[in-house]
């Protein structure tokens, strides 16, 4: 999905109207690393290379082709370019000003959402395609090696998810002829399996992002019939290309409850229900009521600021939990329908507590850019956004997050690490992440100023963190 999909015609031609057109040459120099950033480009036509000139022979990092947006991570913090950008062939750029272009966001608030959230997706699927190309230790293969790379990984995922159709076409007509065949049962959890194992072995041959964009699209396509059986896989497949889990998707997840089309979908559903990364997402919701109130004092009023409603169930726990002195949760997130939830997931709310719904693109809030103002919080929640930003906005974000507490305030995190079950989500659910160790966390953790450091128990891989937002002695915030 390219930035501009991500917007309506009037948006987009809103948007177009207020930018810059440039005509740049071959071998110009769009940006220059280590330049001032804040303003955004957009390549209309040509060619754009991202080079590394400190070596010799300078190396290409990446080539950009019409679409493509360059300076996104720049506008948001105000940092210096990170690279060099060259035009390789003849281009047309759109041009936005840092401060015009916040100025109509500012103006236009639905537009601005759309933006932001366009730029923290593309953030993200830059840093993930970025670190898989470093671990094959070259980011651009010749052109020509590059085709034929392409041609074997898209023979070799056709081979698999051919084996793959076969066996799941036994065991449909093995279910249809008898819906209570246990080892027809048994037979289709054990090809779910080796269609798991088949993909991390195609992800471990074919390294490179584009090979892997194309298996994950050949197996997509060739699967596509069974998957969307399982009513998760088809709520996640048929989601808008850059969404990440909405409340429907969240609340199948933690109800847990199997269904889909025939005996097959729903086999198939109660199957992905059970991987790793959906059992911790439920751990999380069960862990952070209790992790959140060790954290509350007893002696007064309670203010409690959740970042990212989900489906409302984690607000619900926290309802329940702080019954023993008046408490305000505040909770932020940018969808009008996840905050909407709030008031069926959290009925009925304790006497004594108070919900308080706040929508606020969290993308703007992670480097600081505020509509509204919040009260100094004893513990302030970031669940499920971690695993969707790089680290530069980890740590943004969490900095943020240290202006929102009190003296004796905590943030308690909740994300994700690595796991078995990490490429069936990211390629064939469509369920992308970008997932960190638990040491790596906290660096980020320390990057941002945070001290005191308790990682509680939960189910792996959910990474369920807390820590001081000002260290013990230090009035500084």
């Amino acid at each position: 999905m390219a930035f501009m999909d991500a917007f309506t015609d009037e948006q987009r031609s809103l948007f177009e109207s207020t930018a810059d057109v440039l005509d740049v040459r071959r071998g110009e120099y769009l940006l220059r690393k280590g330049e001032p950033g804040g303003d955004l480009f957009l390549l209309r036509e040509g060619t754009l290379e991202a080079v590394d000139t400190r070596s010799s022979p300078e190396v290409i990092l990446a080539v950009m082709t019409a679409g493509k947006v360059v300076g996104e991570l720049s506008f948001l913090d105000g940092s210096p370019r990170s690279m060099d950008v060259r035009v390789a062939e003849d281009a047309k750029v759109l041009r936005w000003g840092y401060r015009d272009l916040k100025a109509l966001l500012k103006r236009e608030p639905v537009f601005a959402s759309a933006f932001y959230e366009s730029v923290a997706r593309l953030a993200s699927v830059r840093m993930r395609r970025l670190t898989d190309s470093a671990m094959t230790g070259s980011l651009l293969a010749n052109d020509a090696d590059s085709g034929a790379s392409m041609e074997r990984a898209r023979a070799e995922a056709e081979r698999a998810a051919t084996t793959v159709k076969a066996a799941l076409l036994r065991c449909e007509t093995l279910l249809r002829e008898n819906p209570g065949d246990v080892s027809a049962e048994g037979a289709l959890r054990d090809v779910l399996f080796d269609l798991q194992e088949r993909l991390d072995a195609l992800m471990a041959a074919w390294p490179g992002p584009a090979e892997r964009d194309r298996v994950s699209e050949v197996l997509k396509r060739e699967l596509h019939p069974y998957l969307v059986r399982s009513t998760l896989a088809d709520r996640c497949i048929r989601r808008p290309q850059g969404v990440t889990a909405t409340p429907e998707i969240l609340s199948h997840v933690l109800v847990s409850r199997a269904s889909g089309e025939g005996r097959l979908g729903e086999i198939v559903d109660r199957w992905l229900l059970e991987r790793p990364t959906l059992v911790a997402i439920r751990s999380i919701v069960q862990a952070l009521p209790e992790t959140v109130g060790h954290h509350l004092v007893q002696h007064r009023n309670r203010r409690i600021l959740v970042l990212n409603a989900g489906t409302g169930s984690v607000v619900a726990r926290l309802s329940a939990l702080t019954d023993r002195a008046p408490t305000h949760i505040t909770v932020v997130d940018p969808s009008r329908d996840a905050l909407s939830l709030l008031d069926t997931d959290v009925a009925p709310v304790p006497p004594n507590v108070t919900v308080e719904a706040v929508q606020h693109d969290l993308a703007e809030l992670a480097v600081h850019r505020l509509r509204h103002t919040f009260a100094p919080a004893d513990v302030v929640v970031v669940h499920g956004l971690i695993e969707y930003l790089p680290d530069r906005l980890v740590v943004s974000l969490l900095r943020t997050c240290r202006t929102f507490c009190n003296r004796e305030g905590h943030i308690v995190t909740a994300t994700l690490s690595d796991s078995a079950d990490r490429h069936l989500l990211d390629r064939l659910l469509r369920w992308p992440t970008l997932r960190r160790p638990p040491e790596t966390l906290r660096r980020l953790h320390e990057a941002a100023g945070l001290h005191g450091f308790v990682q509680h128990e939960t189910t792996a891989p959910a990474v369920l963190m807390s820590a001081r937002a000002v260290a013990r002695g230090d009035g500084s915030r």
